[in-house]
């Protein structure tokens, strides 16, 4: 597949597509998969390598955290799912409720955005 791994992280592989990276982040069992074609890859992965992948599309959440496309369409990375998930462990019911719904949407303006860029780590 001509990925390598990067020289800053094992765990996250990339490969030179010429006018941009592709990326895959790997923890244990899960990937994360950055690219323009990132149906390719899993095509590839699937058929080509023999993996059984489920849960593919856009990425939403992985490893304890949310992601989602701003309006210019600059991916944001949240945890607010996470905090709901505290919250409601560490609350009394009435309090819990209140206490989430009067936060969540303040929680993913305050979350901080980045641009992908096509240079490697």
């Amino acid at each position: 597949m001509q990925f390598v791994p990067s020289k800053a992280e094992d765990d996250i592989w990339m490969r030179d597509k010429g006018d941009h990276y592709e990326y895959i982040s790997v923890y244990v069992d899960d990937l994360a998969i950055a690219s323009r074609h990132a149906m390719g890859i899993i095509e590839e992965l699937e058929k080509g390598q023999g993996f059984k992948l489920k849960g593919t599309g856009p990425i939403t959440y992985h490893l304890g955290c949310d992601y989602k496309r701003d309006e210019d369409g600059t991916l944001a990375m949240g945890t607010v799912r996470y905090i709901e998930r505290s919250l409601k462990d560490t609350r009394e019911p009435t309090e819990q409720r209140d206490l989430v719904s009067s936060h969540t949407d303040h929680l993913w303006s305050q979350t901080i955005t980045r641009k992908l860029t096509t240079h490697p780590f």
